[in-house]
């Protein structure tokens, strides 16, 4: 086959303990998207005959989580009491609304200590201070970050151009360089990067339309309460930095590294840019790279000077804030993987680590 060759590894989800790899034959970019979009709808039914009661099961989710929140005190617990997990026991793997959709899982509700106290181990200053937040609702939240195969359908039936300029970490800008170019070569599994927020937002609007269901980008408190997945700990997998690095793609130590100065560099994993997705470790809650590959925007604006999430975790609207975004999870080019880590972009900004991930209301 002409051109690069793209090894399209497809994990099933978790049935029971196991988990199923299928593989697409290896396709090239732009000429084989269509046979992607197959492979994608061969799957989607797939995934539908074998779970035949999805909207049914997604509404039982809800309203047993209903149940269980009536029943949860109404006040918020200490800022240094544990996480609290309202689980509804469900066999549904995740949620797969049309073929050419990200898959999602559904994250449960619970109440979590978000943020940094200070003084404690690996704080900057841009952490918002240690506080509790109830999320008071289960929701779904995008198994992966939305690859550059999902971007490529979308922008195959949409027409949207991205503009260039995308800003790749240790690297002059360059006016050519955007979500197809990177600086870097990308396969169908590997993550959306060099994506402005107004594309995220475009994308989720999109898958929106053609589903019937609200599709958004996560609020800041959400997307930290996911990804510590009912942990109290610095790493959703512990207090120990370099454990993650068998478990998330960071930036490495030497030649295949040395793109950030932010925090020490300990990984020596050899992966200079984005892993694909899938090749990692998911966290409690099934979700991958939620700490490492490619950080993520967020729907709420940076406050002043920074107030933190609302207790509820839903976003802040106000669009007098939006000038910077923030922006939560490491990426390949970043070696501080903290839960309560946050960074800031203005929202026309893109970065070659820097891509998005959905979350889909019940």
């Amino acid at each position: 086959m002409r051109g690069q060759c793209y090894g399209i590894m497809v994990r099933r989800a978790l049935i029971g303990a196991a988990v199923i790899a299928t593989c697409l034959a290896c396709v090239g970019k732009a000429q084989d998207l269509d046979q992607y979009r197959r492979f994608r709808e061969a799957r989607f039914a797939e995934v539908h005959t074998a779970n035949p009661r999805m909207e049914q099961q997604i509404a039982d989710v809800k309203s047993g989580t209903a149940a269980l929140l009536a029943a949860a005190p109404a006040k918020l617990g200490a800022v240094d009491a544990p996480p609290t997990i309202w689980r509804v026991a469900s066999t549904l793997p995740f949620i797969y609304d049309i073929p050419v959709a990200p898959r999602m899982v559904i994250v449960p509700a619970g109440e979590a200590s978000l943020g940094s106290s200070a003084g404690t181990a690996g704080r900057r200053a841009s952490d918002t201070p240690r506080h509790r937040v109830r999320i008071a609702y289960a929701f779904a939240v995008g198994m992966f970050p939305v690859t550059f195969a999902e971007y490529s359908l979308y922008t195959a039936e949409t027409g949207r151009v991205t503009k260039g300029g995308c800003a790749l970490p240790g690297a002059k800008a360059s006016s050519t360089r955007d979500w197809r170019n990177p600086g870097f070569a990308q396969t169908f599994r590997s993550p959306a990067v060099c994506i402005g927020v107004s594309d995220a937002q475009g994308y989720a609007d999109w898958i929106s339309q053609k589903t019937g269901q609200h599709y958004r980008l996560l609020s800041e408190a959400e997307y930290e309460y996911a990804t510590r997945s009912g942990t109290s700990t610095a790493f959703w997998w512990g207090d120990d930095r370099a454990a993650g690095c068998a478990l998330t793609n960071v930036t490495d130590s030497g030649p295949a590294g040395s793109h950030s100065l932010k925090q020490p560099q300990i990984c020596h994993g050899g992966t200079r840019f984005t892993a694909e997705l899938g090749s990692t470790k998911p966290n409690a809650f099934g979700l991958y790279d939620m700490a490492g590959n490619v950080a993520s925007w967020t729907a709420d604006c940076r406050g002043s000077p920074s107030p933190g999430p609302a207790g509820s975790g839903l976003p802040d609207r106000d669009a007098n804030l939006c000038r910077h975004r923030v922006i939560k999870g490491a990426s390949w080019a970043t070696s501080d993987p903290r839960s309560a880590a946050r960074q800031f972009a203005p929202d026309g900004a893109t970065s070659a680590d820097l891509g998005f991930r959905l979350a889909r209301d019940l």
